[in-house]
């Protein structure tokens, strides 16, 4: 992948997420390869100890190919003695219900070499892929109980010498893919050492031996009674790095275990004739550890009684689950978050929609000589917008986590004493919540200074200090001290967050800012510091840690300062309609349809409300709209449903789409679907009127 980080043009948050996207699918498709080449290999290597007896040797190879690969029939060719033609060794069926069967074998039926697709492989030494054996002229037809539609035909090779050809046949065309035959030419390249290796034994009375050190995994032979290791193959010994000799100067098996692995050895014994298998830790001589797929088997070697321990090293696949396993909690995360956050939004638009109805009340309330509680009153609403607008950036954020979102974030110039600030006073309650319930106090002090505004997105910082002021808390269960100390050094801005709690220990200090790292009870999720130091990172700035066991931490965070004094544009004055529109809101919510019902009133407009797809349907019929309002998240018909059928009946109806999901269409998607304009949940009322406004005018476009 790209250095997405150095590159002139870095892609956007949409592109990066499409990259990371398309590498996570391309991971698990190399996962899913790499363990069905896994698969094959243990399995094959399970049934090498049958090799001796070549009949029931091919017998299991065919029936894992066929299981495999879900192919209909197999069958095995081996060469004469003469080398000059092909026999049929073994052949293997797939009846209807899924039971195998073997087809009839005429041992004076001989190919020669070039004969048929199967002879072709064989001279070509290659495996050959035929989608549509009827229209490849390479291709005999002949009798079989099912019409064979394409062919898989792979040569076995050992030594670059043609032992035989395996053929696979299914009655659908195009039914074996170019993943089916190179996992047809791994198997048979397996198949072929193990028989090519056994043919040698068998000519020079060392047939053992050359398949013990033909297959491409670890094989040890221990001593049944005492463990002791008698043989092993070279491909231990660059498994483990252990030389032959070192391997059998172990006192026994066990010691070539991780330690705390001993156990499962003793549980091969129990086991090792039931073609279990089982996952094992051993030692490399350089200390690390190789994990291995284990399966054991009993023979008769030499005159004694051994086991013989075949074990694949799975390591580098452990490592790669390990990490996309990581990948997908973060996927599955994002996904949970982007269904929760509709429910929130929802009340979130009633609670700010609501506020800017009380402030027009308090306005009224203020000719009033005789009212006192105005100020109080304006100073609750000011605290529950400021907690609602939190509230809705954190939605948005988390909806950008779940990769749905691709608005651009939005920073301006803030302050960072105010900040701080708020943090403290939104954690204000949980301090005292944890004094009571672990019987102690906690001491909070702010010594801000004159801090220099700095260039960012005030509701994520926030969210940075309320959880390292939580993390703090966390760390003093006895009570302490937090203190948060900030000040201007030059054109950094640098704020410390400290606690005399139990410090964070040496080997897991380089942790905590990973993802679903935690020290945690099991009820916390370890991405708190990770966002954070994401956040920070994003802002240009750093965070750092610095503790020390039994004597608190201090989370150090710098900013440059804005060197710009940009801020926010002066508010419009709201519009003023002169002309009584009648509006129709459709949506499931109560809470939501009369809010936004009381906004537009507000507005001097006449509203009718329905509370589902189909009621809003059926008033639309029944009635003339200037505009129809429709929530998308509905039961039964949803939103875009809804905007479909209103524009089949009236293509000239504006229907504007209320949402509290991050839509990933385009404007022309979301045209084609009878969408004009689009207002995300939680709404305020400038941001209704405006849309209005817009949508009023003659001039304006719809979705540009």
């Amino acid at each position: 992948m790209p250095d997405m980080n150095n590159s002139p043009h870095p892609p956007t948050d949409d592109k990066r997420l499409t990259l990371y996207e398309e590498a996570l699918r391309d991971a698990s498709r190399q996962l899913e390869e790499k363990v069905q080449e896994l698969s094959l290999l243990r399995r094959i290597a399970d049934i090498s100890g049958h090799i001796y007896d070549l009949n029931i040797f091919s017998k299991s190879f065919i029936d894992i190919l066929l299981e495999e690969t879900y192919a209909m029939n197999c069958s095995l060719l081996l060469k004469t003695q003469d080398e000059q033609r092909f026999y049929l060794k073994a052949a293997r069926g797939r009846s209807d219900d899924g039971s195998f069967y073997d087809s009839d074998i005429h041992t004076e039926t001989t190919f020669d070499i070039g004969q048929g697709i199967a002879g072709r492989a064989a001279l070509l030494k290659e495996t050959l892929l035929v989608k549509d054996a009827t229209e490849d002229t390479r291709f005999e037809l002949r009798y079989t109980r099912t019409p064979i539609g394409s062919l898989l035909c792979a040569p076995l090779l050992f030594n670059d010498t043609v032992l035989g050809v395996v053929n696979l046949s299914h009655h659908e065309k195009n039914y074996f893919t170019e993943n089916t035959k190179r996992l047809m030419h791994i198997a048979c390249g397996m198949a072929a050492e193990i028989i090519g290796n056994a043919l040698t034994h068998l000519r020079n009375e060392q047939r053992f031996r050359a398949m013990f050190e033909g297959v491409p995994f670890a094989i040890i032979i221990f001593d049944s009674e005492d463990d002791t290791i008698i043989d092993c193959n070279q491909f231990t010994e660059q498994c483990f790095g252990f030389t032959k000799q070192e391997l059998l100067a172990f006192k026994n098996i066990e010691a070539l275990c991780a330690p705390g692995e001993e156990e499962k050895i003793k549980r091969v014994h129990e086991t090792q004739n039931e073609k279990k298998v089982h996952e094992i830790s051993f030692r490399k001589k350089n200390g690390e550890l190789s994990i291995c797929e284990v399966t054991a088997n009993h023979l008769v070697f030499e005159g004694r009684s051994v086991v013989r321990l075949s074990a694949i090293d799975i390591s580098s696949k452990k490592e790669f689950e390990r990490k996309l396993y990581q990948a997908e909690k973060l996927k599955s995360l994002g996904e949970l978050a982007s269904g929760v956050a509709h429910d929130i939004n929802n009340m979130l638009a009633a609670i700010m929609g609501r506020v800017e109805l009380v402030r027009k009340n308090i306005a009224l309330l203020k000719q009033d000589p005789h009212s006192n509680a105005v100020e109080l009153i304006e100073r609750h609403i000011d605290i529950i917008e400021k907690a609602a607008h939190d509230g809705a950036d954190m939605v948005h954020r988390i909806q950008r986590f779940s990769r749905v979102h691709d608005e651009k974030e939005m920073y301006q110039v803030v302050n960072l004493a105010e900040i701080i600030n708020d943090a403290l006073e939104l954690t204000r309650g949980r301090c005292k919540d944890h004094d009571v319930q672990f019987g102690c106090t906690t001491d909070i002090t702010a010594s801000l200074g004159s801090l220099r505004p700095v260039y960012g997105n005030a509701a994520e910082l926030r969210e940075v200090f309320v959880n390292l002021i939580n993390n703090a808390l966390d760390a003093m269960p006895n009570g302490g001290k937090l203190t948060i100390a900030a000040a201007t050094e030059n054109d950094t801005v640098r704020i410390s967050v400290s606690d005399t709690g139990i410090g964070i220990p040496e080997e897991i200090r380089d942790r905590i800012f990973d993802p679903f790292f935690t020290t945690k009870d099991i009820g916390s999720t370890g991405l708190g510091l990770s966002i954070s130091y994401s956040i920070i990172q994003r802002h240009k700035g750093t965070l750092t840690v610095e503790s020390n066991t039994g004597n608190g931490s201090s989370f150090i965070i710098t900013l440059p300062v804005a060197t710009s004094t940009r801020t926010e544009p002066k508010e419009r004055d709201l519009p003023a309609f002169d002309v009584r529109k009648k509006i129709l809101v459709i949506d499931d919510d109560a809470h939501v349809s009369e809010t936004l019902a009381e906004m537009l009133a507000y507005a001097g407009h006449s509203v009718a409300c329905a509370h589902s797809g189909i009621e809003g349907l059926e008033k639309f019929s029944a009635d003339t709209y200037d505009i129809v309002f429709t929530d998308l998240g509905m039961p039964g018909l949803d939103g875009f449903e809804v905007a479909q059928r209103i524009k089949e009946q009236k293509p000239q109806q504006t229907v504007i789409l209320i949402t509290g999901w991050s839509l990933s269409l385009d404007s022309e998607q979301l045209r084609a679907r009878g969408v004009d304009f689009i207002i995300t949940k939680p709404f305020q009322l400038k941001q209704v009127l405006f849309v209005i406004d817009h949508a009023l005018t003659p001039t304006s476009s719809r979705l540009p």
